[in-house]
């Protein structure tokens, strides 16, 4: 981590990223700071288990229920409300959700997900009321699933909470909300500031996410290795991101995202953005740094990437059968080395039969307009795909700006315009600008915007 520590150093003098440190100052590294309060003072009498619903206005209240579910009380079918915004000043906080299993590092992430009934979880609603939950510091860098809590699984749910200025250091899974989420139930409104730092499946509000989640939003510091995003590191097969945000700076080394690391098997991204500044090595981008057949819509990214290779403006690499990328744009900086693309980094293949090609396009209705370098395979669009293998025919209507990209490549890897073309309609053929996309001179620079966004 020193490496990745040193390069994020050397990243904010040069100024590359964006908006500045996310947390407002407000926040100290986990090793500095101060741990000397009460944290053995957990008040748990306002508990009857014949009650469904309780309220929740303290820290030691608060701490209390961390005890209740640690050693056994699942909340199952309860709601908790969280009546008062609530400061963690006393101390660690210990997760709530106790890991009961003894599985090695390498198996936990698999055991606990097939397993999830055998653990010591929060099985219930957390209703944050709209109030917020401050200053959560958890320092346990050799352990995994690392949060506000450890794991919420399915049939837990949290929605209307605020988590600011967090400080939560782990090994694997960690996030500031949980290490891992695995529910069945909607997650809903909520919202994380502070930093998170960890080696594998690193969120600013989870690390792992496998569900239906809208109105998730992190503006966070977030350190890790593989698999590191601004808002999730790793979102599950099947899953659901709606109307979600993350900003501030992520940086990792493998499958590095403004929002999300790493997208699986057919989750989906819609109406999200990322303004996240994001540095890595490989496969990152700045809304998702590796997209294998999942589908991304109606969003768009803002802040600038660097890596070494697979490095996209939205999204580093793309892999699978059935991925699609369709209605969105990048408008960040983009550097590298090689397969550095405004949108997209690198589509290595795998991709439908030619019988689909004729009505399927893995890319479509998305432009780019950030400036791209790197030394071999850099495209104004796409840095590297399978041109080779009737790349054109993945392609439609998707453009980037000659001028400010500084690329000229027109070999199927994306149309190029000027910056006068980018800004007028009749440039963009078949673009749905009735419902799904808006142009005018007074909004985002005078190039195509997002009318979900407005």
């Amino acid at each position: 981590m020193k490496k990745i520590f040193g390069l994020a150093i050397l990243v904010f003098v040069l100024g590359l990223f964006v908006g500045g440190c996310s947390d407002g100052g407000n926040s100290k590294d986990p090793k500095d700071r101060d741990t000397t309060g009460n944290n053995n003072n957990p008040l748990t009498n306002w508990y009857d288990s014949s009650k469904t619903e309780f309220t929740i206005t303290t820290e030691t209240q608060l701490r209390g229920l961390a005890t209740l579910v640690n050693s056994g009380t699942d909340f199952f079918r309860k709601t908790v409300i969280l009546g008062n915004d609530v400061v963690i000043n006393n101390g660690e906080w210990i997760p709530i959700g106790a890991i009961t299993s003894t599985q090695g590092d390498q198996a936990w992430g698999n055991y606990i997900i097939s397993n999830l009934s055998e653990q010591n979880f929060f099985r219930g609603t957390f209703n944050g009321n709209g109030k917020s939950i401050s200053g959560v510091y958890v320092n346990q860098s050799d352990k995994n699933f690392q949060g506000f809590f450890s794991v919420l699984p399915e049939e837990a749910t949290v929605r209307n909470l605020e988590l600011i200025d967090f400080n939560v250091a782990g090994k694997n899974y960690v996030g500031g909300l949980a290490g891992l989420v695995y529910s069945r139930q909607l997650i809903e409104n909520v919202y994380s500031t502070g930093i998170v730092d960890g080696n594998n499946n690193v969120g600013g509000l989870a690390g792992v996410f496998g569900g239906r989640i809208t109105r998730g939003h992190s503006m966070s510091t977030v350190y890790g290795q593989e698999n590191v995003g601004g808002l999730f590191g790793y979102l599950v097969g099947g899953s659901g991101l709606n109307n979600s945000s993350a900003g501030g700076n992520v940086i990792g080394i493998r499958n590095v995202g403004g929002l999300v690391g790493e997208s699986r098997l057919a989750s989906r991204i819609d109406n999200s953005r990322a303004t996240s500044g994001v540095i890595g090595d490989s496969a990152v981008g700045g809304l998702v740094g590796r997209v294998v057949d999942g589908d991304i819509r109606s969003s768009y990214a803002t802040g600038n990437v660097n890596g070494e290779i697979w490095v996209g403006g939205l999204v580093g690499a793309i892999n699978g059968i059935s991925p699609r990328i369709h209605n969105t744009y990048a408008t960040g900086n983009t550097s590298g080395i090689r397969a550095i693309g405004g949108l997209i980094g690198a589509i290595p293949g795998g991709f439908p039969s030619i019988q689909q090609r004729s009505t399927w396009f893995v890319v479509a209705n998305s432009y780019a307009i950030g400036s791209v370098a790197g030394d071999e395979q850099v495209g104004g669009l796409i840095g590297s795909g399978y041109i080779n293998h009737d790349m054109v025919s993945l392609l439609n209507n998707s453009f980037y700006n000659t001028e400010t990209t500084a690329q000229s490549d027109n070999d199927g890897r994306g149309e190029p315009r000027t910056t006068t073309e980018m800004k007028q309609e009749e440039t963009f053929t078949n673009w749905n600008f009735s419902n799904i996309w808006g142009i005018s001179p007074t909004i985002n620079n005078g190039f195509p915007y997002l009318r979900v966004f407005q």
